[in-house]
């Protein structure tokens, strides 16, 4: 048994791959080697995701650093706005974001892949993330990665708690 905890994430979406992506598809995931992201909606967590890439924050990123958390390059990338965000938002700027490539063993370093697109995050690094922005991240406690089932079992069972609050809420105010 492993003396250190570790969590299954699953992280929000805030956009997704653009055009100028370069890749490569004979592979599953993808094997990104230049990363163009466009942002579509404005992070409200400073770790997301962008199939198969894992994003963080500029503040994420020197938190994570700093914490000395293991698992992970930082890689460069083209971060820009979409359409929709600029209309949305009016031309604010998007913050600044990096896409960090998860390089660590799942269950031993502080941030692994687990099934190549699963991110295992240890203790530390939870810590971290949650001392940030970190709307839409769950973690799941478990030496073992959810099955899919699991995974879509339990957004059914969130959604279903959110929608039995809303409905409580109307009654109180109606």
């Amino acid at each position: 048994m492993n003396e250190k905890s570790f969590f299954f994430t699953q992280l929000p979406v805030f956009g997704q791959i653009g055009p100028k992506t370069v890749m490569d598809r004979s592979v599953h995931p993808p094997r990104i080697q230049e990363l163009h992201c466009v942002i579509d909606v404005l992070p409200s967590s400073d770790t997301f995701e962008v199939f198969p890439c894992i994003i963080f924050s500029g503040r994420i990123l020197a938190a994570l650093l700093a914490a000395e958390c293991s698992g992970f390059a930082v890689r460069g990338g083209l971060f820009e706005a979409s359409e929709i965000f600029n209309e949305l938002r009016q031309g604010s700027p998007i913050p600044e974001l990096r896409w960090c490539e998860i390089t660590g063993v799942p269950y031993k370093d502080d941030l692994g892949l687990a099934r190549q697109t699963r991110l295992i995050v240890s203790e530390k690094a939870k810590t971290v993330i949650e001392s940030k922005e970190h709307d839409g991240v769950t973690f799941t406690l478990g030496e073992q990665v959810p099955t899919d089932a699991e995974i879509t079992a339990s957004l059914f069972e969130g959604a279903a708690r959110v929608a039995e609050e809303l409905r409580k809420k109307r009654r109180r105010d109606s």
